[in-house]
């Protein structure tokens, strides 16, 4: 016979596992745009977000168009928030998954499919061109610039004056981005959670018991 505690435990870590996916992270943007942004095939745009426990990623969406051509989404792994990527454009190991959609001439919203799996820590969201198998070479129109003192949005322009590097910050600029997926609960509050549903069981059992037993009854 199969063990209560095994089976509840079981049951409730799969009832996690394929729960409807959760906004757990929009990137913060204003009311009024500033204008159509180019996104060239040799620019690439970031933000950045952190988890606090483990998530099984499943899709992006966000507003591009004006290029039938296709391009990339890249999860990339940063030693904080605040950071911007190592490499050139990136680092080796630094890009944790990378995906490839496609545009149109129009400019709508799109679901990206993003199937991944990640630990707590500090991530970028990077769209562009030119790489991981994307062949975009006209620029895509990201109509959801805005002007917001909290975004955390990014940039890699390779010809860009000084001070700035290839990546550099754009504080007041924010692009509009949504990481759906649902978080995954800690080995810990899994066991807590297992093992009081175990003693709630456990219990009633034993009640029954003692009403079934002879003498027990009036």
């Amino acid at each position: 016979m199969r063990c209560p505690f095994v089976y509840l435990a079981s049951s409730w870590l799969l009832m996690c596992a394929t729960g409807a996916a959760d906004t757990l992270y929009t990137e913060p943007h204003g009311a009024a745009y500033q204008y159509p942004s180019a996104l060239a095939s040799w620019q690439f745009l970031g933000i950045r977000f952190e988890l606090n426990q483990p998530a099984q990623l499943t899709s992006l969406h966000t507003v591009l168009g004006d290029s039938p051509s296709s391009f990339f989404a890249a999860l990339v792994s940063l030693p904080s928030v605040t950071s911007l990527p190592q490499g050139g454009p990136f680092a080796p190991g630094e890009v944790l998954y990378s995906t490839v959609f496609n545009l149109s001439w129009d400019v709508v919203p799109l679901d990206i499919p993003f199937n991944v799996s990640v630990g707590p820590g500090a991530y970028a969201i990077v769209l562009g061109g030119g790489l991981f198998g994307s062949s975009a070479y006209i620029s895509a129109v990201a109509e959801t610039y805005n002007s917001v003192a909290s975004s955390t949005g990014f940039v890699w322009v390779p010809d860009s004056p000084p001070p700035y590097t290839p990546w550099h910050n754009t504080p007041l600029v924010s692009w509009d981005v949504t990481v759906k997926g649902t978080l995954i609960p800690e080995p810990s509050g899994v066991a807590f959670a297992a093992v009081g549903t175990a003693a709630l069981v456990i219990s009633r059992r034993r009640r029954q018991s003692v009403m079934q037993s002879p003498g027990s009854g009036a």
